[in-house]
């Protein structure tokens, strides 16, 4: 830690711990950390804290949290920062913003499949088109690209990457339930080793017991309550009574 961002924690320290108030002695240190200006907005102030935004702006995460938990608006003067940042500026617009972020965009394209999956609700067509550009054998051989490019580009069932989807438990689930709107027999290997998505597959594709799945939901303490809510949808039959023996 620098001097001045210990400078600036102190000054936090002291409004937050000992007046629980804010302590305008110590704003213009505050307002040299981007952290500490956030934290003091967030936790002390309670509202916007425009003397440390300077600060703020020049990080994308504290940009992108200012936003979301303080203005509860768009910030533009942090929007550059949060631009370079394909995870903030992901959430920026999953959380606030509900529309296409241009600025954000370059970044986002370059990261991994999981992270601008969550950006794809809000994405122009032509953005989609970007960073699906790759070609289509290289996609089939990954699950989320896959599953994703079904969903999002095809719209329909993409039977080339359906052995790389089959790997994964969670594209299996969504691809059955998403695209297929239907069992998909070649992923249930892999949904069978996850006590959550078995219950979702029983629940959300299958409407029956997923007795591949069983196992796995209850060995899973992360899936007790989805178990027993599947126990009460999917009772076991009681297996017929054997033919009683007569005697001659």
């Amino acid at each position: 830690m620098n001097a001045v961002d210990r400078d600036a924690i102190q000054s936090f320290r002291y409004a937050l711990l000992v007046l629980k108030a804010p302590f305008p002695e110590g704003e213009a240190v505050i307002a040299t950390s981007a952290e500490w200006s956030y934290e003091y907005a967030e936790n002390v102030l309670k509202a916007p804290f425009p003397l440390g935004e300077a600060a703020i702006a020049r990080s994308a995460e504290w940009s992108c949290k200012y936003a979301i938990f303080v203005l509860k608006a768009p910030f533009p003067l942090g929007e550059a920062a949060i631009a370079t940042d394909a995870d903030f500026a992901v959430s920026y617009v999953e959380h606030l913003l509900k529309k296409p972020f241009p600025l954000g965009e370059a970044a986002i394209a370059e990261s991994s499949c999981r992270c601008f999956q969550g950006y794809l609700k809000y994405a122009s067509d032509k953005f989609k088109e970007k960073v699906f550009s790759k070609d289509v054998a290289v996609i089939a051989k990954d699950a989320e690209w896959s599953y994703l490019y079904a969903r999002e580009i095809l719209k329909a069932p993409f039977p080339l990457g359906e052995k790389a989807i089959a790997t994964d438990a969670g594209c299996s689930y969504s691809y059955a339930r998403d695209i297929l709107k239907a069992p998909f027999r070649l992923g249930e290997p892999a949904i069978a080793k996850s006590g959550s998505y078995s219950c979702y597959y029983a629940k959300d594709v299958l409407k029956k017991s997923f007795p591949l799945g069983e196992e796995a939901m209850a060995k899973d303490p992360m899936c007790k309550e989805n178990f027993s809510e599947y126990k009460e949808l999917f009772p076991k039959k009681p297996k017929p009574a054997l033919p009683a023996f007569f005697k001659y």
